[in-house]
């Protein structure tokens, strides 16, 4: 409880308003109750008591298998962002109400290793499937092909997705001219194509007027290499009032000492891929927080 009224009735309301605004609504309602035993809102508790229990009661699971957690913890790369995921999964199925038991089947992140570990999960009794997807790899995390599809949560954000926040990121910030610095890869690829399809589809644009000049260096390019010498003459070469960086999270290292530290850069969510301070990437504006969805 908080607050520091010597109304203690008022005190009492404040408290309760904050009580209901808990995640365990029943539980501070219980302190509450023990606080004030004979405040005039008791009967007002009761009911958001059994308000609350009704709806926790809704994230009921009808089928009685357990949940298979399919995680990427064969993926050194992936161990790190699987077992938060993994952690953050555990503490909440009590308070919603969620009595299946979690079963964890590692996969190494490709498609072929949680279609794998899918029919694993499938044969040991397990009824809902959760597969989240830490890779920039459409259709990776989606391996379910039949009838289970509608007890199989894929957990993700899109490429597309993460194009549309860079997108409305640079509108809102009257960003009119943009370099894209990537390499000559897929994956490198299509980062920079969604983010200039996103780009194009926000400003009723087309390739031709987006105002989007694209900078592809060699795939597998070293630190060493001739083609950085000549990268900061490149950017500059283009007005611009931004950069965004489609490559890895090693490249975007490579990368960002060539360029000007007071120009916005973004990069999608790729490149955090350590829970340390990175100094490398100082200034690098990326989507966070995947699995939280925007406010609004």
């Amino acid at each position: 409880m908080r607050g520091d009224n010597t109304d203690n009735d008022f005190q009492g309301w404040i408290d309760l308003c904050l009580a209901a605004k808990n995640q365990d609504v029943a539980g501070s309602v219980a302190n509450w109750e023990t606080n004030y035993p004979d405040h005039s809102a008791v009967t007002l508790a009761k009911t958001l008591t059994q308000n609350a229990s009704h709806t926790q009661a809704k994230f009921s699971l009808a089928g009685s298998g357990s949940i298979a957690l399919i995680l990427p913890l064969a993926d050194e790369a992936n161990t790190v962002k699987a077992d938060a995921f993994k952690q953050g999964c555990r503490p909440r199925s009590p308070n919603m109400k969620i009595l299946n038991e979690i079963k964890i089947y590692a996969s190494s992140g490709s498609a072929e290793s949680i279609a794998d570990q899918y029919t694993l999960a499938k044969a040991e009794g397990a009824s809902y499937f959760i597969v989240p997807n830490f890779n920039h790899i459409p259709d990776a995390a989606a391996p379910v092909t039949d009838q289970d599809i509608n007890h199989t949560l894929n957990v993700g954000l899109l490429l597309a997705d993460e194009a549309q926040r860079i997108a409305d990121f640079a509108d809102s910030h009257t960003i009119q001219h943009i370099v894209i610095v990537t390499t000559d890869n897929p994956a490198a690829k299509q980062m920079s194509s969604s983010f200039r399809a996103a780009w194009q589809a926000k400003l009723n644009l087309t390739e031709q007027n987006d105002q989007v000049h694209v900078i592809t260096l060699a795939d597998g390019f070293r630190p060493s290499g001739t083609a950085l010498l000549d990268l900061k003459a490149q950017i500059t070469a283009f007005h611009h009032d931004m950069v965004l960086l489609a490559m890895s999270a090693t490249e975007a290292r490579i990368v960002r000492p060539y360029l000007n530290i007071s120009t916005p850069t973004l990069a999608f969510s790729n490149v955090h891929d350590s829970t340390e301070s990175d100094i490398s990437l100082n200034a690098v504006r990326f989507v966070d927080i995947p699995f939280l969805l925007p406010a609004g």
